[in-house]
């Protein structure tokens, strides 16, 4: 209420100091000119026409604007009614309203930074100026983005306080654990004994065995042994050898996500092996081994593929659709066989040699020693998984496809014309059949007897009234056998998708759109095509998506087929981008920035700068931080308020050791003043013990810490810089670091 009187007057004011204008200007007017009465009359009723008009235009639109907010507040909807199945809370634990609001959002809701990220823009702005080779144009791109960081605001929240605070109170809960459902965008609440009771029993399966030891020290050196042949070869260069040897000393470690759809909500096990010894050699392997699968006639790209070519097959009287798929197929899948599998079709590739130096037997060798390095720890205790391909390792997917490909070709090949299937099309395990009518079990049983070690095994679903569901497609049969197919949503679908408000980009928040707009592509029927759109339309809203939104979308699907032609033509004429960075996203700055740098050729992918799920989702065990590696640190000063910015490729806890052993032998003498003015003459291998000797001053170990982790060696040498740059003349470091920072970048850090 004080803020609209304060405007109140401001205007009141502002009216009287244009009246008083107005009046001077008129009384100037006058003596210049000599009107009669009649002409001045007109005169004056023109005026008065034209500021009505103006009156009534500008009243108008702010009445209409404040109706539009009024109409957006009313259409805001409540997350408590929209979709019970947004949240699912299974806790001992009652949900406030504001609790409910924020976890309604979905985890993949991004949240408005409350400062802005600087350090990201600079970096992203610095490794920008790398791939631009005049240097006028890189002092310019970096003084606009300095200009706009400048001047820049953070937006405005798109939570409110109440959901703040219920934010923090949910990541500080320890008696509850918040987790992605399983399928669907379920947000799942579970009291922490009870998620660790099913771990603990899931663990206690026949799959997973306790091991006494961390293999990872003794892993590192085997994987170096594989490679440095390899290296000596010349199979692979010296950047790769670096690249494949890991760093760190990461375990992969295990959580759950509940399949709530199931009873008793089971957890399915997933093993995230990001920054494992093993991890960027499967990436790697990815790349050499893919391209030999998705060749034969059974494979299922995708949906849209499958509808395509399922309008041109058709169901006899005596045929119906079935469906089967693989129990677990993940940690069913024999390892040696699957193996084998692959090192054949990669001695008949005559591709191969185009791809990379290695040679089948190197590729298998690898492919082994990852098979058997499926531990990850839970709780602080390390498993074995004996058997299978761990699910969250970027590999497994692939290895269980080689399998299915292979052991699709088999059961064809030997199943008996009675009941081989005249259509067969197969997603990863999820397999899509034509049979002769009665024959279904006949198929099952044949199928599981396919696999020697006897691991893999099928279940089955046939058919309802002439429909089955397969993938996101409802395949239909009429009487004279033609197939109709349309959207099916699974009973875990939640038609929840990212929220209009969330801190996101629109481009992001417009492929959403499009990609619901292009599952009709998939629809047979025009009357189905016409109550899909409706209900994507009511989903979107629920959603807060603008109608605009909604019809651009649609708009930008329906004119696809012209606008990509366009496209191409308009990429034909164009320079090829000079670089790429990615931008973090903040509202109204972001946008800028890639404008800017669009203008010196580079382009920039844009990520969410912090998510729900990053606050909120910690089901894993914690990384100690003095166990990272990849850090920039810093370490304070006792005696006074400087400190030591530094970064490692190592962990950080080896590299402190280092600095404070180094700091303790030298400092150990007693300081007199002949040993004080020798130390202010001499330079000792770490900034810190100069800091040390010349000062008398202590460090405080305990206080040292992480400031953030950044695997590329480049990139944390870019962000040690940022850091020194910021603290300025509290810092004890010698110099900048490895990389020279422009000063362009002072007004923006030391602000």
């Amino acid at each position: 209420m004080a803020l609209a009187k304060e405007r109140i007057r401001c205007t009141n004011n502002k009216l009287n100091n244009i009246n008083d204008e107005l009046q001077r200007r008129t009384e100037q007017f006058k003596h210049r000119y000599v009107l009669d009465n009649d002409t001045e009359t007109t005169l004056h009723e023109h005026f008065d026409n034209i500021h009505e008009q103006e009156f009534v235009a500008t009243k108008n639109r702010h009445i209409g604007k404040l109706d539009r907010l009024i109409a957006q507040k009313k259409t805001q909807p409540d997350h408590t009614h929209i979709n019970e199945k947004w949240i699912h809370n299974m806790s001992r634990h009652k949900l406030t309203q504001a609790e409910r609001s924020i976890l309604a959002k979905g985890l993949n809701y991004a949240i408005t930074p409350k400062n802005i990220p600087h350090d990201d823009f600079i970096l992203a702005t610095e490794l920008a100026c790398e791939k631009i080779h005049n240097p006028g144009q890189k002092a310019a791109l970096r003084n606009e983005v300095a200009g706009i960081l400048k001047t820049a605001k953070s937006p405005p929240s798109n939570i409110t306080k109440q959901e703040a605070n219920a934010m923090i109170t949910l990541a500080k809960n320890k008696d509850i654990t918040i987790l992605p459902a399983d399928k669907g965008r379920t947000t799942v609440i579970m009291d922490t004994d009870t998620y660790e009771e099913s771990m603990q029993q899931l663990l206690q399966d026949d799959t997973y065995e306790v091991i006494k030891k961390d293999p990872t020290e003794d892993k590192k050196n085997k994987l170096k042994a594989l490679l440095k042949p390899l290296l000596m070869e010349n199979k692979i260069d010296k950047q790769a050898y670096n690249h494949l040897i890991p760093t760190a000393n990461i375990i992969p470690r295990i959580y759950g996500t509940p399949k709530i759809h199931k009873p008793g909500t089971p957890l399915r096990p997933i093993v995230d092996s990001i920054g494992s010894v093993t991890y960027n050699l499967s990436k790697a392997l990815i790349e050499i081994i893919k391209p030999l699968l998705g060749h034969t006639d059974q494979h299922c790209k995708n949906s849209r593929q499958l509808a395509t070519e399922l309008t041109h097959i058709k169901v006899q009287k005596d045929e119906m659709l079935i469906s089967h798929d693989v129990i677990s197929l993940f940690t069913k899948t024999p390892t040696q066989p699957t193996i084998r599998i692959v090192h054949d079709r990669l001695s008949t590739d005559k591709t191969l040699k185009k791809r990379t130096n290695l040679t089948a037997q190197d590729i298998t060798q690898l492919l082994h020693f990852i098979a058997t390095s499926t531990y990850f720890q839970y709780r602080n205790t390390i498993y074995r998984q004996k058997e299978g391909f761990p699910m969250g390792d970027p590999l497994s997917a692939i290895m269980c496809n080689f399998f299915m490909e292979d052991l699709e070709q088999k059961a064809l090949l030997t199943a008996p014309d009675t009941y081989k299937p005249t259509l067969w099309k197969r997603y990863v395990d999820d397999i899509l059949e034509k049979v002769k009518t009665g024959h279904t079990q006949h198929l099952t049983d044949h199928l599981n007897t396919i696999d020697t070690t006897g691991n893999i095994k099928f279940t089955h679903e046939e058919e309802t009234a002439r429909s089955i569901a397969f993938l996101d497609i409802n395949i239909h049969h009429t009487d004279n056998g033609d197939i109709r197919t349309k959207v099916h949503r699974k009973p875990t679908h939640t038609d929840q998708y990212l929220l209009w408000t969330s801190e996101h980009p629109t481009i992001h928040k417009l492929s959403v759109v499009r990609t619901l707009y292009e599952r009709t592509t998939i629809i047979t029927d025009p009357d189905d095509i016409t109550q899909e759109e409706k209900y994507i339309q009511h989903a979107l809203k629920k959603c807060q998506y603008p109608q605009w939104a909604i019809t651009k979308g649609a708009e930008q699907v329906k004119n696809k087929k012209y606008k990509t032609q366009e496209q191409r033509k308009k990429q034909t004429r164009k320079q090829e981008p000079s670089g790429m960075v990615t931008l973090p996203y903040v509202r109204g700055i972001t946008e800028r920035i890639k404008r800017t740098m669009k203008k010196y050729n580079i382009s920039t992918p844009i990520k969410p700068h912090i998510t729900l799920r990053q606050i909120l989702v910690h089901p894993k065990d914690r990384v100690n931080p003095e166990n990272k590696c990849n850090s920039i640190y810093e370490i304070p000063c006792k005696s006074c308020n400087k400190s030591y910015i530094g970064e490692t490729g190592r962990n950080f806890i080896t590299r402190k050791m280092e600095h404070k052993k180094e700091c303790e032998k030298e400092t150990a003498t007693r300081q007199t003043r002949a040993i004080k003015l020798q130390a202010e003459q001499e330079h000792y291998k770490s900034a810190i013990t100069d800091h040390c000797k010349r000062e008398n001053h202590i460090m405080d170990w305990e206080k040292a810490r992480v400031i953030r982790t950044e695997e590329n060696k480049h990139q944390r040498w870019i962000r040690e810089a940022i850091e020194i740059r910021k603290r300025g003349p509290r810092t004890i470091n010698r110099d900048e670091g490895a990389y020279m920072l422009s000063t362009t970048w002072n007004s923006v850090l030391e602000r």
